[in-house]
């Protein structure tokens, strides 16, 4: 059952709440059609390049599951009601009564149908969400599914309440309160009110870095499985933190924030509170938020934590960049030394300007007292000079020894070290084929490709816009997914060719 719509605001509106229980009837994905504030997202008022903003309570479920739920929106186009497809991340949690997760996503970075948009200057079809197993396989009897092997008297009747909130470009979201519970703003204020004054600048570029407005602002992702939400209480007087659960291992983990604003050669001091439960550490950089991901000063910084609260300081100078820039991506980076159950803390984080501070001036030092006159010694009785001794005949210096020529490296060695994976996700409609591997940088005689096969003997090159590359130290990580509907015609196939190998 869906609650009716409230407009807060010219810059927000609540466009989904699922308030009830799902049933086996509603075949894993329960909706609403037509969706509401069905109009025009990209003017007067642009929602179309916003941020949907998500929270998730549970209240009851026959036997609690580990799934995850997913929020899509559904277009028609060329007579098909279902052409268009957009959907956030797929959401861990967990069936428990009481539980409750908030999060966010900009629209842009959701997921995409052929990686054809939503036309979002015209009505929608449906708005809806999809229920999935912890390994995002969707528990429906839909397309012969069979629930996937579940059984759904265990999931359904789901009694839960999803709501999602659009906050248009460069809005800030005024929070759960006014949804859930609280009171719901004036959408008409006095329009001559009285200015309040602003507030003193703080001089904090990070947003929501206390975690009160839950994960607003923070995006969390992994290539494994894994989940980021507030948990209560926080660092010293904090009242919530965030967690970040990871449930298995992976070669890319990281909670980050993009649209960091900041000045080139300048000098910042970057303090957080954190603790693991098992004391295993993380890493923090901050770059450019898109390719070619350039380090902006700070590159995976390793912290030591501990198993409680402490707070910890990482002072650093931007390079990277000759003008301002607002592009930034602070990330906190785990996949190095987390393991499956562990569990991250993260409260209080600050990025400041640190060039500006002054310096504390140093106390004056007190004048010495003058020191007594020494009396004057005898001077000695001058020693004889020893007679020189004969000088050493020089010995001949040993001829160099020639450097051994470096071995050549091999393209198994290049690929095993690596640590080249591969493997296949799915989605609602989609499955999804994936390789990552890490290239060395000093390897400079030779380059690689990523190509697509549907029959093992003709490979073209998948498109640049599959491909995401991150720069880590001696390596950059490159992770290419491709896109292809559940039941295709023929195989899929990916794999990662060396070329032009002069030294292998």
């Amino acid at each position: 059952m869906l609650a009716a719509a409230i407009p807060l605001s010219a810059a927000e509106l609540k466009v989904f709440d699922w308030n009830g229980q799902v049933e086996e009837s509603n075949h894993g994905f329960p909706h609403d059609q037509p969706p509401m504030e069905n109009g025009n997202w990209v003017t007067p008022v642009n929602y179309a390049e916003g941020t949907f903003h998500f929270r998730i309570e549970i209240r009851n479920q026959p036997v609690a599951q580990s799934m995850k739920l997913q929020f899509c929106v559904w277009q028609a186009k060329g007579g098909y009601n279902f052409e268009l497809e957009t959907c956030s991340n797929q959401i861990p949690v967990t069936g428990n009564a009481g539980t409750v997760i908030t999060t966010s996503q900009e629209i842009g970075s959701m997921w995409k149908k052929d990686g054809n948009p939503i036309e979002w200057n015209r009505a929608r079809y449906r708005n809806g969400i999809a229920v999935k197993t912890s390994s995002g396989i969707p528990v429906s009897d839909y397309n012969g599914w069979n629930w996937n092997g579940e059984d759904p008297k265990k999931w359904y009747p789901l009694d839960l309440r999803y709501t999602v909130v659009v906050v248009s470009k460069g809005g800030t979201f005024s929070g759960w309160e006014n949804y859930v519970g609280g009171a719901v703003p004036d959408p008409d204020p006095d329009p001559d009110p009285e200015p309040e004054p602003e507030p003193e600048p703080t001089g904090d570029i990070v947003q929501n870095g206390g975690f009160e407005s839950g994960m607003a602002s923070w995006i969390f992702y992994t290539s494994g499985s894994g989940s980021a939400m507030t948990a209560s209480p926080g660092d010293s007087d904090s009242g919530s933190s965030a967690q970040v659960s990871i449930n298995s291992s992976a070669s890319n983990i990281q909670l980050m924030q993009s649209g960091i604003h900041l000045e080139p050669n300048t000098a910042y001091r970057l303090t957080f509170a954190s603790y693991s439960n098992t004391g295993n550490d993380l890493r923090v950089s901050l770059g450019k938020h898109t390719a070619p991901y350039t380090n902006y000063g700070l590159s995976q910084a390793k912290v030591n934590l501990t198993s409680g609260w402490q707070l910890y300081t990482v002072n650093f100078t931007t390079s990277g960049f000759v003008s301002d820039v607002a592009d930034g991506r602070l990330y906190f980076w785990f996949a190095d030394d987390a393991k499956s159950g562990d569990r991250y803390y993260l409260d209080n984080v600050r990025l400041v300007d640190s060039s500006s501070e002054p310096e504390p001036e140093p106390e004056p030092e007190p004048e010495p007292e003058p020191e007594p006159e020494p009396e004057p010694e005898p001077e000695p009785e001058p020693e004889p000079e020893p007679e020189p001794e004969p000088e050493p005949e020089p010995e001949p210096e040993p001829e160099p020894e020639p450097e051994p020529e470096p071995e050549p490296r091999s393209t198994d060695d290049i690929v095993r070290n690596g640590e080249f994976k591969s493997g296949m996700t799915s989605t609602v409609n989609e499955n999804v084929l994936w390789i990552s591997f890490n290239w060395p940088n000093d390897v400079t005689d030779a380059t690689w490709s990523i190509e697509r096969s549907t029959d093992l003997e003709n490979w073209i090159a998948i498109d640049s816009s599959e491909i995401l590359l991150e720069p880590d130290g001696d390596y950059t990580h490159v992770t290419a997914s491709h896109q292809m509907p559940v039941d295709p015609e023929g195989g899929q196939y990916l794999r990662v060719r060396i070329i032009e190998p002069t030294q292998l």
